[in-house]
């Protein structure tokens, strides 16, 4: 079975697992946005989609995803890879 940390994280309560590997490099789940292009798709919200972009990568959006599910988890399911996360 293969499966990320957060997948780990949250499912260790629920299903008996070990872990084989850990902190390589090869394992690293990056989670990356693309904005699509309006002039090809006009329908999208892309000031929006660009704004929100801008948030994901500020200090506060990066202070809240450095600390989601340490309250229920005990440890972060995710990990920052932005320059500003990596500064958080």
């Amino acid at each position: 079975m293969v499966m990320d940390s957060a997948t780990y994280i949250t499912m260790t309560s629920k299903a008996s697992l070990q872990i084989m590997v850990e902190h390589d490099e090869i394992l690293l789940n990056f989670i990356t946005l693309i904005l699509v292009a309006s002039a090809q798709f006009p329908q999208v919200h892309y000031r929006e989609a660009v704004e929100f972009v801008n948030w994901l990568q500020s200090r506060e959006a990066q202070i809240v995803i450095r600390n989601f599910g340490k309250d229920k988890y005990g440890e972060p399911p995710l990990f920052l890879n932005s320059p500003e996360g990596k500064k958080s």
